[in-house]
């Protein structure tokens, strides 16, 4: 990981240091030399974990922490009555933020750094989850990713890591097979750093599609940070897995039940701003357990239709109130999968976030979206091509009521009071002190003569990968 530079180098110095006092285990061979290591390795085997994204756990519930203004932005899930599980997950998220978020505020606003924290789902079922939390860490000009896995057992109430899911006398099988592949596949491999993790770390544990066991270490703990986060995939035989072994393997190939995508509902009727006074209210974020759902009692007592540009995360948490957006005739719109500043990430990393965004929006609703709103607002040329490419017409905002920032209604207000004809306003439906303004934004602007409408009713016929602001 980039921000671990220091700390890896210093460590590989140190362990070359003490290689001549300290004989290494003896299951480790000794890693060669640079001008004795093979110049052509074979090519390292992707492994990637199943996840089980789309399953519906009940309970379930996200807790969301964002600094628009220091591009800090954290989702992880939570578990109604699984306190244990809960707390482990905010503290991995504490721990990939804070060193980070330290950096970030003694480089100053010139640092330009950034912390984006998303999961996904490895495995459900009555008796176990599993989730993988994701962090995208950049103090400054590199990024790096970090992954750790939080598998729980509920009916023991427990953590898990990958020792209690194979039997102990299976240990050294797993071990010799990874070490053994680190030794194939990775150039001067740090196999004494390997074995001490696997013997007493905590590398993220899952299962592959077909069944077998994947370990991964993070970057720069076990090789160059050229090698990324090595992964390897080790067969395990049903009889080497300990009880809750099998339980977390049949949750991820055979996670709960999905739900039948519904119906699309019915287009709302059309307004034609062309003839009427029209702005258009958006909301981000969302949608939220705690806070959506009030603001959609409000919008539908004053019969107004909204946008709200959803996150990835947040559709797959809360698909049931994504369907009463939906129903209630409000437009949905991409925001990404976790909220990161897509022109910072690879371009296929942020074809990602776009695409498995649209999947869940269709899947809970059964419509796939065409707006897309990128985060913080930013965007280039490469974005601008992948929106044109994805079919997205880009939807910006010329009110910022920065509500994420001030907390307060009077001032939501008083930002919202502003707009003219064509305004799209920016508002984010996770803040309570929003979702409090939102009936006297209303009434504010319907004095002042406008219609409140869709984007897609402001700016009638829109163009994939053209951004728009208003309509003026």
């Amino acid at each position: 990981m980039s921000v671990r530079r220091p700390l890896f180098v210093f460590a590989a110095a140190l362990s070359l240091l003490l290689t001549a006092c300290v004989a290494e285990p003896a299951s480790v061979t000794p890693t060669p030399l640079a001008s004795e290591a093979s110049s052509a390795l074979p090519e390292r085997p992707v492994v990637e974990f199943r996840s089980a994204d789309s399953v519906s756990i009940p309970g379930l519930r996200t807790l969301t922490d964002g600094d628009n203004g220091s591009l800090v932005y954290t989702v992880i899930p939570q578990i109604e009555g699984y306190h244990r599980l809960n707390e482990r997950l905010r503290e991995v998220r504490e721990q990939d933020t804070r060193d980070v978020v330290d950096t970030i505020s003694a480089g100053g606003a010139a640092s330009r750094g950034s912390v984006n924290v998303s999961w996904r789902t490895l495995g459900s079922a009555p008796r176990i989850v599993g989730f993988l939390i994701s962090s995208i860490v950049s103090p400054g000009a590199s990024t790096a990713v970090r992954e750790r896995s939080v598998w729980y057992d509920a009916a023991d109430d427990r953590l898990l890591g990958w020792r209690d899911l194979v039997r102990p006398e299976d240990h050294d099988t797993v071990i010799d097979d990874v070490l053994a592949q680190l030794r194939r596949y990775v150039a001067q491999p740090d196999l004494v750093s390997a074995q001490s993790i696997l013997r007493s770390g905590d590398p993220a544990v899952g299962f592959t599609a077909t069944g077998d066991l994947i370990l991964q270490f993070d970057e720069y703990d076990v090789a160059a940070g050229a090698e990324g986060a090595p992964a390897f995939a080790v067969p395990v035989a049903e009889s080497s897995l300990t009880g809750p072994g099998k339980a977390a393997r049949e949750a991820t190939l055979r996670p709960q039940p999905l739900e039948a995508a519904p119906e699309p509902p019915p287009a709302p009727e059309k307004v034609d701003c062309r003839a009427v006074k029209c702005v258009a209210l958006t909301f981000d974020d969302g949608p939220s357990g705690r806070t959506t759902p009030r603001l959609l009692d409000i919008l539908e007592r004053e019969d107004v239709r909204a946008t709200f540009f959803v996150l990835g995360t947040q559709a797959q948490a809360y698909p049931k109130i994504l369907r009463r957006i939906a129903a209630d005739g409000h437009e949905i719109g991409n925001h990404s999968w976790s909220h990161p500043d897509l022109t910072r990430l690879d371009p296929q990393d942020a074809l990602s976030q776009v695409r498995r965004t649209s999947r869940a929006i269709e899947k809970a609703t059964g419509r796939a979206p065409d707006l897309l709103r990128p985060p913080y607002g930013a965007r280039d040329k490469k974005l601008d091509a992948l929106a044109r490419g994805e079919g997205y017409a880009e939807v910006l905002w010329s009110i910022d009521t920065r509500d994420w920032e001030n907390h307060s209604p009077k001032k939501i207000i008083a930002a919202a009071k502003k707009a003219k004809r064509g305004a799209i306003i920016l508002m984010h439906d996770i803040h309570a002190d929003t979702v409090d303004a939102v009936p006297h934004v209303v009434s504010a602007l319907r004095k002042k003569g406008f219609t409140l409408v869709t984007v897609s009713d402001l700016l009638g016929t829109t163009h994939a990968g053209k951004r728009y602001y208003g309509r003026y």
